[in-house]
């Protein structure tokens, strides 16, 4: 029953992230600010959700200093 519960509470999260990555990308950032180093944890722990989270993953370009950019444009799925 607590598998049931961890899998639905986790989509209901990820989804609701990718929601905010792509409609309020301000948000998103203090929110990556925060807790993207668990985000990443999760690219390698949870294979089943790997997709969803390398989309909501964000990295430092090297063209702008304070920029982060998605793997999505570059990622295929």
């Amino acid at each position: 029953m607590l598998v049931a519960i961890k899998k639905g509470v986790t989509s209901r999260i990820l989804s609701a992230q990718e929601k905010m990555a792509e409609g309020e990308a301000e948000t998103f950032s203090k929110v990556w600010d925060l807790f993207g180093p668990i985000l990443k944890e999760g690219i390698y722990d949870d294979f089943e959700r790997r997709a969803q989270l390398l989309k909501l993953a964000r990295f430092r370009s090297t063209v702008s200093d304070a920029a982060t950019r998605s793997l999505a444009t570059i990622w295929p799925e």
